[in-house]
C-alpha cells in the first residue's frame, strides 16, 4: 500500500487522481512508490453502497434550521459529536458519530441510476451520463478491483474483494461492478450470505450464489485435497503454460474455490456471527 499523508490523499482524490493512476504516474517517472505504512492498521475497507441513494433530510442532514419547505420531516437528535445531528431514527448511529466522517462536499451531475453508480463506485466520469450503456472490460473497474490489483495477491485464502449480496440490476448489469480493464481476475466475488432472518431485495437483480463452504457428508477433506492435488497433476501435464486472460481467471477462479473450502480461515471469515 502507497504511504501518502491525509493531506496529500485527500489532494490526490480532490483531482479525480485514484490509486492506478497514480501508481501509472509514478512508473512513467521512474520513481518508485514509498513503503507501507501511512494508513494506519486497517486491514479491510467496507464499502456500504446505496443503490438509488440514501435521503440525506432523513438521515445524517435533517437541516433543522431550514424552512418547512426545506428541512426534513423527522426530528433531528445530537450526536455524540457537539454541532453535528441526525435524524431521529438513527440513534444507535448518534451514539458513534465520534467513529465516523461526514462529507458534505461530494456531488457530481450524473441523472440516471446507472451514471450515478459508475461514478461513485469507480471514481471515475461516467461516458454517459444520461442513459445506460453496456458494462464492458472497457469500463472502470471497480473500488475494490483497484485496491485488491495495487495491494496483490497476499491475502490467502479470502479473496481480494467480495461483493454482497448480488449485482445490482436496472436494465442490465449496472456498470462498475466488476474489474473492467483490469480482467476477469480482479472481479469481485459475488456471494449471498445466509438467508436466514436475512430479507432481500426480490426485483430485478438477480440472485448470486449462497456463502456454504459445508462439504458433502461423502467428500471428506481429505479427499477433497487428493482431487486437488490430481486436477493439479493433469493440468500440469496436458495445458500449455501460455494461457489466455480467460482461462488463468477461470483458473483462479477454481483455486479460490478450493481455498474457501479447505481453509479454516476463509470458513470462519464467512460464518454468520
Amino acid at each position: 500500500m502507497i504511504n501518502l499523508g491525509r493531506r496529500r490523499f485527500l489532494q490526490i482524490g480532490g483531482s479525480g487522481l485514484l490509486l492506478p493512476d497514480y501508481l501509472e504516474l509514478l512508473a512513467r517517472s521512474g520513481r518508485k512508490a514509498p513503503p507501507s505504512g501511512g494508513f494506519g492498521q486497517a486491514k479491510s475497507c467496507i464499502i456500504l453502497f446505496a443503490w438509488g441513494g440514501l435521503s440525506h433530510l432523513d438521515s445524517i442532514d435533517p437541516k433543522p434550521d431550514a424552512d418547512s419547505k426545506t428541512r426534513g420531516v423527522f426530528r433531528p437528535i445530537p450526536t455524540s459529536v457537539p454541532g453535528i445531528q441526525v435524524s431521529e431514527h438513527m440513534p444507535k448511529f448518534a451514539k458513534t458519530m465520534k467513529e465516523w466522517t461526514i462529507v458534505r462536499s461530494v456531488h457530481h451531475n450524473a441523472p440516471s441510476h446507472r451514471s450515478g453508480a459508475y461514478w461513485n463506485l469507480t471514481g471515475h466520469e461516467p461516458p454517459n451520463l444520461n442513459g445506460n450503456w453496456p458494462a464492458s472490460r472497457s469500463d472502470w473497474p471497480f473500488l475494490g478491483s483497484m485496491v485488491w490489483e495495487a495491494l496483490g495477491d497476499g491475502h490467502g485464502p479470502i479473496p481480494g474483494t467480495v461483493s454482497l449480496p448480488y449485482e445490482i440490476y436496472d436494465g442490465g448489469d449496472a456498470n462498475g461492478q466488476d474489474a473492467g480493464f483490469l480482467g476477469q481476475r480482479r472481479d469481485p466475488t459475488v456471494m449471498q450470505p445466509d438467508p436466514k432472518g436475512v430479507s432481500f431485495y426480490d426485483g430485478k437483480s438477480p440472485s448470486s450464489g449462497q456463502i456454504d463452504l459445508s462439504l458433502p457428508p461423502d467428500l471428506p477433506k481429505l479427499r477433497l485435497r487428493a482431487r486437488h492435488s490430481l486436477l493439479g497433476k493433469l493440468e500440469k501435464s496436458q495445458f500449455p503454460r501460455n494461457r489466455s486472460e480467460q482461462e488463468y481467471a477461470q483458473t483462479l477462479a477454481r483455486e479460490k474455490a478450493f481455498d474457501l473450502l479447505l481453509s479454516p480461515e476463509a470458513q470462519a471469515a464467512f460464518e454468520a456471527k
